[in-house]
């Protein structure tokens, strides 16, 4: 492969994970927080996002990412399908009902339908169309306020910097978008490119957060952001259920063409019921969202550290009991809830650690 060939590889597989990478939480946590924290909310959202994500492409070799790929599987396909079942729901939930459906049915069509050198196209055209919705926003002239300032004290974010940055250095193991890009390109360029990529645009979707409104504002150039990169997510993860993988290797048994077809229609089932919500229950779909969250800062990452180390009756157990923390700290606003479950865990991956390898993984 020549060098020119090379590059072109590696910008597009960045771009991929760019794009496959830009969820639902990216394009709405920062709102969340902003409200909640102003600013500094917003860093310490974006900064772990940015580096944990980028990290794993640059500091795992192909080797590592193919062992890490064949011992976390089962635990990566349910990963992939929970992210298929949020994206839908939140398409559900904050897309036109006719909207929300073509975002869904049209992952599932790109999954089945394209092939892998088309999405590697597809990502320079989402990272295309990103720039232009942000600039369409921009023509409008409103830029968010610098000092804005949260509903709530500003220190209370500190609380939550361990388990943000917890669920952001874990969750790209368990991404299988991830590990086809790092394999399929061999080179860690490529996640050089994706964090520059995916750091652009984190800050430009931040451009839509409004002081006044309290939240983003929600022009046409936001909802063809949103519809345009949900339609991306939900297509590269389902692909992982049916297209052929790198070298070969195995797929997780639980993710199926079939088994993301129902994860999607299941999340958008859900994110039409919150719409439809009766006015008796306030902020269903807000609480739905953070509920949701929950997988990726606390039942992920936590079955990430601590599988085969303790019983899987335990850890079930561990994270039932750690999961009302998490909702006083998230749902709640009561950040200080986070300490109890986020030490237990240092304890309890400290005091099993002899039995594995350095990086805090099972040892080959």
């Amino acid at each position: 492969m020549s060098e020119r060939s090379t590059l072109s590889a590696s910008i597009g597989w960045g771009l991929f994970c760019s794009a496959s990478w830009t969820w639902c939480i990216g394009m709405f946590l920062p709102f969340v927080m902003l409200e909640r924290y102003g600013w500094p909310g917003f860093w310490i959202f974006f900064v772990p996002n940015v580096v944990g994500c980028a990290g794993f492409g640059l500091l795992q070799s192909t080797e590592r990412v193919r062992a890490l790929r064949e011992r976390l599987l089962p635990l990566c396909g349910w990963f992939s399908l929970v992210t298929i079942t949020y994206q839908a729901f939140f398409a559900g939930w904050m897309l036109p009902p006719v909207g929300g459906f073509a975002v869904v049915l049209a992952g599932l069509l790109c999954a089945r339908l394209l092939r892998e050198q088309a999405w590697l196209w597809i990502s320079a055209v989402v990272a295309i169309a990103t720039a232009c919705a942000v600039a369409a926003h921009l023509r409008g002239g409103a830029l968010p306020p610098l000092d804005a300032s949260g509903s709530l004290p500003t220190g209370d974010v500190i609380a939550l910097a361990p388990a943000v940055a917890l669920g952001f250095i874990a969750c790209p193991f368990l991404d299988l978008t991830f590990h086809r890009a790092r394999l399929r390109s061999g080179s860690r360029v490529s996640f050089a490119v994706f964090g520059v990529a995916f750091a652009l645009t984190l800050l430009g979707i931040a451009l839509w957060w409004s002081d006044a409104l309290r939240g983003p504002v929600r022009d046409g150039a936001l909802l063809a952001l949103w519809s345009v990169q949900l339609t991306f997510t939900i297509g590269a993860h389902a692909r992982e259920g049916s297209a052929p993988t790198v070298d070969g290797l195995s797929r997780p048994a639980s993710l199926t063409a079939h088994s993301a077809g129902w994860a999607a229609l299941s999340g958008l089932a859900l994110g039409w019921a919150v719409r439809l919500a009766p006015e008796g229950i306030p902020n269903a779909g807000d609480w739905t969202y953070l509920t949701l969250l929950g997988f990726y800062g606390l039942v992920f990452p936590f079955a990430l550290l601590l599988r085969g180390r303790i019983p899987a009756v335990v850890l079930a157990a561990f994270i039932m009991v750690a999961a009302p923390f998490y909702a006083q700290a998230f749902i709640g606003g009561r950040t200080g809830f986070l300490w109890g479950p986020i030490v237990a865990l240092a304890v309890l991956w400290m005091a099993t650690r002899d039995k594995y390898g350095t990086k805090g993984l099972p040892a080959t």
